[in-house]
């Protein structure tokens, strides 16, 4: 992950003065967001699972792909890693070509191209939940529980890559952490928003 210093305010419980100073900002990435999701996707000819955030940082997304990746080499599957790259990312995709078979490329449909092509047949997307040139099978939004949402404002004005109705593109949550007090508030609090789609809540370690 791309080193990263973050304000200490996009962590408050409530949004200071200065998030909302940044707030016409972050209204231009969401109008941004608002048409790249307008852009026609793709769906791949391979089995596709997206483990992916909309908070900027450490999630655990990368341990928890792995996982993912052994349970299904486990149990019979060819599955790989896909990944964008960019050039602070070769730490980490060096990490994952370690466990198994590791595709990247400029665009993640290219990567996706490779691995059909060396015969898998599962595809894990590190990161890639705000790809929206492809639609995945299964898509696993991944919080921490120490931070979970900041401020709850997009970026500048807060942590957040999109706004958190995107969470309606998820098929279950994962937070990284202990169940505690503000996490099952934050369960409550997202299948009371978004009443339409319940999701499954999991935990991990």
């Amino acid at each position: 992950m791309m080193n990263l210093k973050k304000p200490k305010f996009w962590d408050y419980k409530k949004p200071n003065f200065f998030a909302y100073l940044l707030l016409p900002f972050s209204y231009l990435l969401k109008l941004i967001n608002l048409f790249r999701k307008k852009n026609k996707f793709d769906k791949p000819k391979i089995i596709t699972i997206c483990v992916g955030n909309i908070y900027l940082g450490g999630t655990g997304k990368t341990p928890l792909a792995a996982e993912i990746f052994k349970f299904l080499k486990s149990n019979g599957k060819k599955p790989s890693f896909i990944k964008k790259y960019y050039n602070y990312l070769d730490d980490e995709i060096n990490m994952l070509k370690e466990i198994g078979d590791t595709f990247y490329a400029k665009n993640r449909l290219s990567a996706i191209g490779q691995s059909i092509s060396n015969g898998n047949d599962v595809a894990i997307l590190d990161d890639g939940f705000q790809d929206f040139s492809i639609k995945p099978n299964f898509s696993i939004l991944c919080f921490s529980s120490k931070q979970l949402i900041g401020n709850g404002f997009v970026i500048p004005s807060g942590p957040l890559r999109e706004s958190l109705s995107a969470i309606l593109r998820a098929d279950c949550i994962v937070i990284n952490g202990n169940k505690t007090k503000e996490t099952l508030e934050f369960e409550k609090k997202i299948n009371t928003k978004f009443k339409r789609k319940k999701l499954p809540f999991f935990y991990s370690k």
